[in-house]
């Protein structure tokens, strides 16, 4: 990692490293676990580990073996779990699959399970053999295509943990990690003492990162207790070969010794980056941070559903997608087909649909304009808009309108929503009124209110509206409005004063 990412992640972790922690590290032994917990007992937690040796076990060192696990341990005692543990030799989960499956899968499923029910935060480290390494640098979001058995066994868990219903774990894929005890550090360390050559692979790529780095970012997550999926690689991908010559770079005497040795073509990935992505960035993806009060608002829900109406692009000026990282979960609806692939790609775990939504079920004029980002089926939206534009650059088509009412019952039937995000250009109340509030009430609404006056809230149609089940306009934004359904527990929180 660069140097400027090695401050900020160090930096964030000592501003929320604040009080003690009881922390238990599943696999003490290995090259993550050791290290994490010398690190950590210099530090403000309370550090447990475990060992498969029965005679190293004392009291700070439990016996756990996850071929034989132990469920019997008090794991209420732990705040947070780091599960190190697994086999990660990738040719003996393809040669032993049934023995690495009941470790890596089946074992370490129950020993989360566990976990989970002792109230305990689990930080399940993971590896960018999720992915089939086609292209570098992977993001968080796009769906995994394991091609080893070693991948296959990390995602099941992976699926696991996000179908657990509570903010009860974690996922942090890794990429190589480089410490002092990695296999060929010290078997090129070794020939360099003696002056012999060092045998490194030209057409295999690596994408490292130092176990600091790792060990940063675990603290981050101990501390955040934050649920979703998170990453951590290096910030470039090179060969062993290169790799090498920037290991000994200090040492010119050593850069002839290394050679270019190549491998013979195997089934393990071209690729092995990934995207780093941490939750310690406070980024909106909002035009005007519109996500950012929602989550103010929302303070109190770990694992929500959305619905994004006007959902256009995925993750730019999106209000949604800040949540999606987080591990929310909904419903994007849009009028403009091209941004299904989109959405596909960079959100594939929600459910988009191209839809148009009104108040009833109807006929309409749709029309798209030249960037795509900007479409409208209201007639003076569209008469607006079309000044703009020649009729050559505008797509317009029949199409038939659909109601809120009917989506939400179809996707979610009687599943709470905690937000609902409307930016339709013009048929914003229409999707309202076709809501059909009187049944179901989402905690919080964001509606588009261009011409919204905070001095003649009362004079506006959707303001009425809405207030007119409960609701409470609790923000404002020059082109949002945030309004809230007090009766909801998650919203209690909220001063009574400041919405009466």
């Amino acid at each position: 990692m660069e140097k400027d990412t090695q401050q900020e992640i160090s930096q964030l972790s000592n501003e929320h490293n604040s009080k003690a922690e009881s922390v238990l590290v599943v696999g003490a032994n290995s090259q993550i676990g050791s290290a994490l917990i010398k690190q950590l007992r210099k530090e403000s937690y309370t550090v447990f580990g475990t060992t498969r040796n029965i005679e190293k076990k004392d009291k700070n060192l439990l016996y756990f073996d996850l071929s034989e696990p132990n469920l019997n341990i008090d794991f209420f005692k732990f705040e947070c779990v780091i599960i190190c543990a697994a086999i990660t030799n990738i040719a003996e989960c393809e040669s032993q699959p049934e023995k690495c499956e009941k470790i890596n899968l089946t074992n370490t499923i129950a020993l989360i399970e566990k976990c989970v029910l002792s109230k305990c935060f689990v930080i399940f480290l993971s590896s960018n053999a999720v992915f089939d390494g086609k292209k570098p640098f992977y993001r968080h979001t796009e769906a995994a295509n394991p091609i080893t058995k070693y991948g296959e066994f990390k995602l099941n868990v992976e699926k696991y943990i996000q179908d657990l219903s509570q903010n009860d774990a974690c996922i942090l894929r890794l990429t190589k990690v480089i410490t002092d005890s990695t296999p060929f550090i010290q078997n090129w360390k070794a020939a360099a003492e003696n002056r012999n050559e060092i045998q490194a692979f030209s057409n295999r790529l690596i994408s490292p990162i130092e176990i600091e780095d790792v060990i940063n970012s675990i603290k981050l997550l101990i501390e955040r207790r934050q649920s979703g999926i998170f990453q951590l690689g290096g910030r470039e991908e090179i060969s062993f070969y290169e790799y090498a010559k920037k290991l000994f770079s200090s040492d010119p005497s050593m850069l002839g010794k290394i050679i270019s040795t190549p491998t013979a073509e195997s089934t393990t990935a071209k690729y092995n980056s990934l995207a780093t992505f941490l939750p310690h960035s406070k980024s909106s993806y909002s035009f005007e941070g519109s996500d950012l009060i929602v989550s103010s608002l929302l303070r109190n829900v770990s694992r929500g559903k959305y619905i994004d109406v006007g959902a256009n692009h995925p993750t730019i000026q999106n209000n949604t997608n800040y949540f999606y990282q987080k591990g929310w979960r909904g419903l994007a609806i849009d009028g403009n087909d091209e941004f299904e692939i989109l959405w596909k790609r960079s959100r594939p775990l929600d459910v988009f649909l191209t839809e148009l939504v009104s108040d009833s079920t109807k006929e309409v004029e749709f029309s798209i304009y030249p960037d795509d980002t900007l479409s409208s089926m209201d007639s003076s939206s569209i008469q607006r808009y079309e000044s703009r534009y020649t009729k050559d650059e505008i797509i317009t088509r029949r199409a038939t309108t659909t109601t809120l009412e009917k989506l939400k019952n179809k996707y979610f039937q009687e599943q709470e929503i905690h937000l609902l995000s409307i930016d339709i250009e013009g048929e914003d109340l229409n999707c309202l009124v076709g809501a059909n509030l009187k049944l179901w009430k989402p905690g919080v609404i964001v509606i588009e209110t261009k011409n919204l006056s905070l001095y003649k809230i009362f004079g506006n149609e959707i303001v009425e509206y809405l207030t007119s089940f409960g609701y409470r306009l609790i923000a404002k934004t020059p082109l949002d409005a945030f309004f809230i359904y007090p009766q909801k527990p998650y919203l209690r929180w909220i001063p009574k004063s400041i919405i009466c």
